[in-house]
């Protein structure tokens, strides 16, 4: 998959599934490894994963820019308990609602309990422990590595895609400002 597409939850839960289906059917057992809490909880924990609506969202998104307040006070309207579920100030969760609210004529919450659940899959979870010191270390290298390999490059692809989410638009501004400042401290150092 190229870093210019998309891999919506709703894609990555139908890929893994059929992977595993493919790898029970040969008689093993499936090792899930790493990924996000959303994407891995998508697959383990059977999510009824709504539709997307990009016009809509995209409405959504510009409105919240100025009007969040407002949207969080519809969303309160149409879907009381969806809204107890997150921040007032959470924008990219309150469009994300509104949404698939408006969008499906379904209340956003009426698709499943979210991460407040477990699924019926039985599963062993391990966690590794690493002190913090040793983590910060390793997180701060690994960051300016990907700051080193491919900073200019994610930002091309997130120019390219006019029809970004408020995320990725928030990621392209961290990658940005993460640029500016890889640049500074490298000018700083050769000083």
């Amino acid at each position: 998959m190229a870093p210019s597409e998309e891999f919506t939850v709703a894609a990555f839960q139908a890929a893994a599934r059929e992977a595993a289906h493919d790898v029970w059917q040969r008689g093993a057992s499936v090792l899930y490894v790493g990924g996000t809490g959303l994407y891995g909880r998508a697959v383990l924990d059977n999510f009824d994963i709504p539709a997307r609506y990009p016009e809509l969202r995209s409405q959504l998104e510009a409105r919240a820019v100025h009007e969040l307040a407002d949207l969080y006070s519809q969303l309160c309207v149409l879907d009381p308990l969806a809204a107890s579920r997150m921040e007032q100030t959470n924008t990219r969760r309150i469009v994300r609602a509104l949404e698939v609210t408006l969008g499906s004529g379904r209340a956003f919450s009426s698709f499943g309990a979210g991460l407040r659940t477990y699924g019926p899959v039985r599963v062993v979870q391990v966690g590794l422990r690493c002190d913090l010191e040793t983590l910060d270390e390793r997180i701060t290298s690994r960051f300016h590595s990907w700051l080193d390999e491919d900073c200019l490059m994610k930002w091309r692809v997130s120019r390219e895609r006019p029809e970004a989410s408020a995320a990725r638009l928030d990621r392209r501004w961290a990658i940005e400002s993460s640029c500016a400042t890889s640049r500074r401290a490298r000018r700083w150092k050769s000083a």
